[in-house]
């Protein structure tokens, strides 16, 4: 039945679409408002009836979940190491494997169970932008409570995800996690090195996306086109719950990732020395300019808003405040982050690496997944889940 409202709505220009996350389910709908109140009543209402049958369609869409999650060991392996990363330092944060395990062995009755689960005791967080009045607001929220009856989830068992605060590493490269890739056709390994900004306010946050901005050409131009490591070089700014970090990517075919990641700390070491030769004010007035542009389409700042309505800071008015920090900053204030947070001996530097190592390269390195022990000036992380659970997590920041 959904299906077929769907359909015809979609003809008259309304869409929905539904997505899952560690926190629960997301509902979005999109459309002309005159008889939007009547569409989220209608698709709201077929969710909440909605029982999956044994049988063909049911295996169907297990199936193809199954094809989906099987299918992400042969994704690149920068992709990898990215994912190894969130997997350390986010909670919770479950592998494909971990997910697929449940999938396969999931059927029809335990799956209409599980949403009847969510429905029956639920936080609901929404959003309305657009040609609304304030009057609609009730009706909307009168329709959602009418449709789905549901119970107020205690804050104490609301879903919270968490951010690893990694300890400082002065003179070290921190903690390393490797894993060899599972495609055995791949003649690609990869590298990533996150420097993680201890949140201490707006400007530092400004201060690294000017320094990332300004670093993505060099950066590209040393280790791709004069050192041609590899096709995939990146540097910018990794953002997970509002906690940055400055990150830096390298796949290649013919080094591995412990060479990569050499040449990367010996890139950011010269940089430093060519800080002068920099237009830093002209960087920051361009992405000063960037942040007053205004949003082209609503969908856009529907997006914004629900990120910030996510990370619990509902500060709808962060490009404009970030905007009049970028126009007061300049070298000072760059180098004097640039030597707290990355380079050697910064009072807050702290690093942590991912290296994901093709079967070509795995002969180059002893012990690739072994033992969690200091070795040279790192540690390796056998374990990452053990790993994650044994550190301290950065606290909530709620406005």
């Amino acid at each position: 039945a959904i299906k077929d409202s769907a359909y015809y709505a979609s003809l008259a220009g309304l869409n929905y679409s539904l997505d899952f996350n560690t926190k629960g389910a997301r509902i979005s709908f999109a459309g002309w408002s005159d008889r939007m109140g009547l569409f989220v009543e209608e698709v709201l209402s077929n969710l909440a009836l909605h029982r999956p049958k044994s049988g063909p369609e049911f295996e169907s869409w297990r199936d193809l979940a199954m094809r989906e999650l099987k299918a992400a060991e042969n994704q690149q392996p920068y992709v990898h190491s990215l994912s190894m990363a969130s997997l350390c330092l986010e909670d919770p944060k479950f592998t494909a494997e971990q997910v697929l395990g449940q999938v396969e062995n999931v059927n029809a009755s335990e799956a209409y169970e599980k949403a009847q689960r969510l429905l029956r005791k639920s936080y609901v967080v929404g959003l309305m932008q657009g040609n609304f009045l304030e009057a609609d607001v009730p009706k909307y929220v009168s329709s959602i409570e009418k449709t789905i009856h549901f119970d107020v989830l205690e804050p104490q068992n609301r879903p919270i995800k968490k951010v690893v605060k990694l300890p400082v590493t002065p003179i070290s490269l921190g903690h390393i996690y490797r894993k060899e890739e599972k495609n055995l056709e791949t003649d690609n390994s990869a590298v990533t090195i996150l420097f993680q900004l201890n949140p201490r306010g707006r400007k530092d946050e400004v201060v690294l996306e000017l320094l990332c901005s300004a670093l993505t050409d060099p950066f590209y131009d040393s280790l791709r086109t004069q050192q041609q490591l590899g096709y995939i070089v990146f540097c910018g700014v990794r953002n997970t719950l509002n906690f940055k970090s400055a990150v830096f990517i390298v796949q290649s075919s013919v080094r591995n990732p412990s060479y990569l990641q050499g040449k990367v700390m010996e890139f950011l070491k010269e940089f430093r020395g060519k800080f002068s030769n920099v237009d830093w004010k002209s960087y920051a007035e361009g992405m000063a300019e960037k942040r007053r542009e205004k949003d082209r389409r609503l969908g856009q700042e529907v997006l914004r808003n629900l990120e910030e309505i996510a990370i619990g800071q509902y500060d709808f008015m962060r490009r404009e405040e970030e905007a009049k920090i970028f126009d007061k900053i300049g070298k000072k204030d760059v180098i004097e982050f640039f030597d707290k947070y990355i380079a050697e001996g910064g009072e807050e530097r702290r690093c942590f690496i991912t290296q994901a190592w093709c079967k070509r390269h795995v002969d180059e390195v002893e012990g690739i997944e072994g033992e969690e022990t200091n070795v040279s000036n790192y540690t390796l992380i056998k374990d990452p889940i053990e790993w994650r659970n044994k550190q301290e997590f950065y606290p909530l920041v709620k406005k």
